[in-house]
């Protein structure tokens, strides 16, 4: 979840990707909002610095 957010995929689009209902989904977007104690703009970076994010590094092209 946190690295789609990451992406920018909206919680509308993640509902569907995980068969959830909407209500769920940010249900748990706000669990993590709470536990990293950030918004939703902060939380992939946040994440990135807990480490629940690895920042992948592409090969130049």
């Amino acid at each position: 979840m946190l690295l789609a957010l990451s992406e920018g995929v909206d919680a509308d689009d993640l509902s569907a990707e995980l068969a959830r209902s909407r209500s769920a989904v940010m249900r748990a977007i706000v669990g993590l909002q709470r536990k990293l104690g950030t918004d939703m703009a902060g939380l992939p970076g946040v994440a990135r610095e807990a480490g629940l994010l690895q920042v992948s590094h592409k090969p130049a092209a």
